[in-house]
């Protein structure tokens, strides 16, 4: 697994700049910078290197595994004392791809600091030194969402590849953001800083041009049609092929997330018309559309925010699926839940293209096979599962109210064909008529 990687003179513990990981390794007579439990917060991590000139402290990390601190804060500084040089103590905050002599140069010594790409094998190398890990590739997948059933599929893809691998092949998820926040998990996966990751398309609206209309409203008439589609257009439609070339991932699979509900504390929410001035969670460039068309305004929220936001008023409602109102218990927050008010495709699995061409044809494979069984696995749950989060939702006293056909149909009549907005984004982009393309296979699958 690549990651960036600091190195200095004198024997420096490695540390790595903000937004990526901190890989530390032992020195002979130094103190190890990890050896912390995964999760644990850590206020100050020490490291001498192999000389006595040099020691680094590293401020507010997180541990990931025992050989691995994330700083989890923004705008790293990395503190270093030199006792024989000519600065005894120097701050800076680590930049990628620059080299740093923080100490006059004398003619008898210069430090510096340098950032360099280190590759998933030369990471392999560190770890097998320190007898940190067993496994033969040890993946990092990075989550946005916090560990519950919600994501038990993707738990069970991992153990899979892992029992079919024999071992070779251990898939660590690291949820709620550990590895980086949900609006940067695409970038890191796509530059091989992490392995994998669950990437939802709409956040990435400049990006992921194509995928994000996977979660475009009143287009799908179900979770399970949404995936039906989204298998075919990554499978056939070449400009989904060419998007996830040039941005360097490898997609897996998708959640088939379940209807999305808006919750808040009063029933409005069941008649469309009563929307009007509410503040309303929404996400991405298509669904807001879809809340200014009866007046609504939306306000991006992160899912785990959620809760205090409907709880502090700050939104009037959430807008998640069933099983995320079940997951944050949102119904504590804010007690009516309305809907279903719209079917989308959910996150997408992706692996990075970096890590993926380093494997070996037959773990390849076995991911492959996989990540296939998992598509028909969760669109399978998706449709159990749900029942389950609507009674845990009622025992827990929430109250679910049925947003009707007809409210629903008014609605849509209100709202732009958001699909035709999407394509007329794409044209001021220079591909509408590529998205004009893929909107025609679009409805003539979902009119079948």
């Amino acid at each position: 697994m690549p990651g960036l990687l600091v190195t200095g003179g004198g024997g420096f513990k490695r540390i790595a700049q903000h937004g990526i990981e901190v890989f530390t390794a032992d020195a002979p007579g130094g103190e190890r910078a990890a050896g912390h439990p995964p999760g644990q917060q850590i206020e100050s991590a020490r490291g001498r290197g192999r000389s006595r000139h040099h020691e680094m402290t590293l401020s507010s990390a997180i541990a990931v595994s025992e050989n691995i601190l994330r700083l989890s804060t923004s705008g790293a500084v990395l503190t270093v004392h030199n006792n024989k040089a000519n600065c005894k103590q120097f701050s800076m905050t680590v930049t990628i791809g620059a080299t740093y002599s923080p100490c006059a140069p004398t003619e008898s010594h210069t430090m510096k600091k340098t950032i360099a790409l280190l590759g998933m094998t030369a990471m392999s190398a560190i770890f097998a030194a320190s007898g940190a890990t067993a496994q033969e590739f040890r993946l990092n997948f990075g989550h946005y969402l916090s560990n519950s059933p919600f994501v038990k599929v993707e738990q069970d893809f991992a153990a899979r590849v892992e029992e079919r691998t024999n071992g070779r092949v251990k898939i660590n998820i690291v949820y709620s953001g550990g590895l980086g926040k949900d609006s940067e998990l695409l970038g890191l996966v796509g530059r091989g800083a992490i392995d994998l990751a669950g990437v939802v398309p709409g956040y990435y609206g400049d990006q992921l041009l194509y995928s994000k209309a996977l979660q475009t409203p009143f287009v799908f008439n179900s979770p399970a049609q949404a995936i039906e589609i989204a298998d075919y257009s990554f499978a056939e439609l070449q400009p989904f092929k060419d998007e996830m070339a040039r941005l360097g991932i490898h997609r897996l699979f998708h959640q088939p997330v379940d209807s999305y509900y808006m919750t808040g504390k009063t029933a409005d929410c069941q008649d469309p018309e009563k929307l009007a001035g509410k503040k309303i969670r929404s996400f991405g460039a298509l669904i807001p559309h879809m809340m200014t068309a009866v007046g609504a305004t939306p306000v991006t929220v992160p899912p785990g925010d959620l809760y205090e936001a409907v709880d502090r008023g700050t939104i009037d409602y959430s807008f998640v699926n069933m099983g995320n109102i079940d997951a944050y218990r949102l119904y504590e927050a804010g007690k009516f839940s309305c809907g279903p008010a719209m079917s989308i495709a959910g996150h997408m699995v992706v692996i990075s293209d970096r890590t993926w061409k380093r494997l070996p044809a037959d773990i390849q494979q076995v991911i492959t096979e996989e990540a296939a069984a998992a598509q028909v696995a969760y669109v399978e749950w998706s449709n159990t599962h749900v029942a389950g989060a609507v009674e845990r939702v009622k025992a827990g006293g929430g109250e679910i109210l049925e947003l009707s056909p007809e409210a629903l149909a008014a609605w849509k009549a209100k709202t732009p064909d958001l699909l035709d907005v999407w394509v007329e984004d794409l044209k001021g982009r220079g591909q509408g008529d590529q998205a004009a393309e893929v909107a025609k296979a679009w409805r003539e699958r979902t009119a079948q």
